[in-house]
């Protein structure tokens, strides 16, 4: 796997940054990729964040130096992005893997404003001042101050800009300077100006009392992880699952509460709100739910499960993303193989042991598909059978 390297972009502004990557010149007419960050929960980079399903990405501009690749990135993917090291996959270009460290790139500011430059001259009496001419096309204007006294405003170096008049303290009219960098400088009535509006401060207040609330809610009644999505996958025929523990009539009424509510009627919610309810429990719950036809909770609690380390848990996640067995609509519509070696390789790690044949038929599944030209098969192999 090469190494790829980022800096800010030469000749755009914040927001933009140029990716090189050695070698991969050849992929300059198809520089779709991927970017994976393998710590982040949701690992792949997508249009509206990080999520857990796989994305394609199109850079801003793609050129060649050399033998590299040279990827023009955005603000719409730059802002997702902070200091750490990511894998970039060119979708059309053989081992097209590259380990990036990320550097910072400065964020592109909310709103690009002008300034207005205004000036003022103290009270001496009735008199003119002769505007000073601006640099650039400017116009050059003469007066009298005083008794009748010629003065030269000196201009401000500009682009083209415009003077125009104002009047200031006690009737003196003073020439309004040049503009800098082709913006407009217009000098106005020294008057006081007009008061501000409550009502965004109003709004505010009120956005920052809905925030409070939501925090409130959230942190008494935490959600349970997203469903991820999945993406779509070849249907294969159906492998028997392993038998799940049993567990002590103690535990299951901790799991079901105290009135007893069959398991299949439960939500994840409620399960995973009982304190007396072992992680370890959640799996024969998830399996009683599914039974029922509530596969969304018993996604929920099964990923609440493994995230706290339970191999069991890994192991049935695993094989509901199984192109081997899979199960339309139970909660996904197609298979993720990709997600399913995930699942496979973390139980295998975490110590299940009937988590073996599955896997081993996954990888068979696998080598089947990317020997008939499936990329994404092929890179799967590498990254979870190394």
């Amino acid at each position: 796997m090469s190494e790829g390297s980022v800096r800010r972009h030469p000749t755009r502004g914040a927001g933009y940054a140029e990716l090189r990557l050695p070698g991969a010149a050849a992929a300059v007419e198809d520089p779709r990729f991927r970017l994976y960050w393998e710590p982040h929960h949701d690992p792949y980079l997508g249009p509206n964040g990080w999520q857990a399903a796989e994305a394609v990405l199109h850079p801003e501009e793609a050129a060649v130096e050399g033998r590299d690749l040279l990827l023009t990135l955005g603000p719409a993917i730059c802002e997702h992005l902070e200091t750490d090291t990511y894998e970039v996959i060119l979708l059309a270009f053989p081992n097209g893997r590259f380990v990036v460290p990320w550097v910072e790139i400065p964020r592109r500011p909310r709103q690009g404003r002008g300034t207005v430059v205004g000036r003022e001259a103290p009270h001496q009496g009735v008199g003119t001042v002769g505007g000073g001419g601006a640099t650039g096309g400017g116009t050059t204007g003469g007066g009298t101050t005083g008794g009748g006294d010629a003065v030269q405003d000196g201009g401000v170096p500009g682009g083209g800009g415009t003077t125009l008049g104002g009047t200031a303290g006690g009737g003196d009219t003073i020439g309004g300077g040049g503009t800098t960098g082709g913006d407009t400088i217009t000098g106005g009535e020294a008057e006081r100006p007009p008061p501000k509006p409550l009502w965004p401060w109003l709004l505010l207040l009120l956005l920052l009392l809905a925030a409070a609330g939501g925090a409130w809610w959230w942190f008494r009644n935490p959600p349970p992880a997203p469903v991820p999505e999945a993406g779509p996958r070849t249907e294969a025929p159906p492998s028997p699952a392993p038998p799940l523990a049993t567990p002590s009539p103690g535990q299951a009424d901790a799991c079901l509460g105290e009135g007893g509510v069959p398991a299949g009627q439960q939500t994840a919610r409620d399960v995973a709100g009982r304190s007396g309810c072992q992680p370890a429990e959640y799996v024969r719950i998830a399996e009683a739910m599914r039974e029922a036809g509530r596969h969304d909770d018993a996604l929920l609690l099964l990923e609440a499960a493994a995230e706290r380390g339970v191999g069991g848990a890994m192991a049935a996640l695993g094989r509901m993303y199984d192109p081997n067995g899979f199960r339309p609509g139970q909660p996904f519509n197609e298979p993720d193989p990709r997600q399913a070696a995930r699942w496979y390789r973390d139980a295998e790690r975490a110590g299940e042991a009937g988590v073996a044949g599955p896997r081993a038929a996954l990888r068979s599944w696998l080598q089947q598909q990317a020997q008939q030209g499936d990329s994404m098969a092929r890179l799967t192999l590498e990254d979870f059978w190394p």
